[in-house]
């Protein structure tokens, strides 16, 4: 009988104060539209991009293509520069070497245990997950390297690649 008596009393008193208290918690002033930074509205503020320029403005930058319109290359610039992997330290550069080591240990027991029939003992999703992983990132950070080049200066100055579809 004590159990239903403090049962009740939690719920007449003790979850209007969880209410009360959950309610004023700063989280809450956090879910006001436009509190927090868009740096894609901020974007198209400053560049006068409707949604569809916008949208056109990611796929110039993460497909590495040029833009004719001098607003839109402004803000693939801008924005492709913000995206740019930044400069690299000595640090990163030893986790680079490090992480090359590793892969060239990875891909050499990879090819022992497949010269030896071993096939079973390679894990084949791990393989093609981070070699996909790997060379969707190489490619991002080539494509944004490339917007930021063919749409620095005027339209049709930038060096396209050959096999580069506009």
């Amino acid at each position: 009988m004590t159990g239903a008596w403090i049962a009740i009393g939690l719920l007449l008193v003790g979850l209007p104060m969880l209410a009360w208290w959950v309610g004023g918690r700063r989280v809450w002033n956090r879910l006001t539209p436009g509190a927090e930074p868009d740096e894609h509205r901020d974007l198209a503020r400053r560049h006068g991009l409707g949604p569809g320029d916008v949208v056109q403005v990611q796929e110039a930058v993460f497909r590495g293509r040029e833009v004719a319109d001098p607003r839109l290359r402004a803000a693939v610039v801008e924005l492709a520069q913000r995206r740019a992997p930044a400069r690299r330290s000595t640090a990163r550069r030893w986790v680079t070497v490090l992480l090359a080591c590793w892969v060239t240990a990875v891909v050499s027991w990879v090819g022992w245990l497949t010269a030896h029939g071993r096939w079973g003992d390679v894990n084949w999703v791990a393989a093609v997950w981070w070699i996909g992983g790997g060379a969707l990132a190489i490619r991002r950070g080539v494509a944004v390297r490339r917007a930021v080049r063919l749409n620095s200066g005027p339209p049709g100055s930038g060096s396209a690649d050959p096999g580069q579809r506009e």
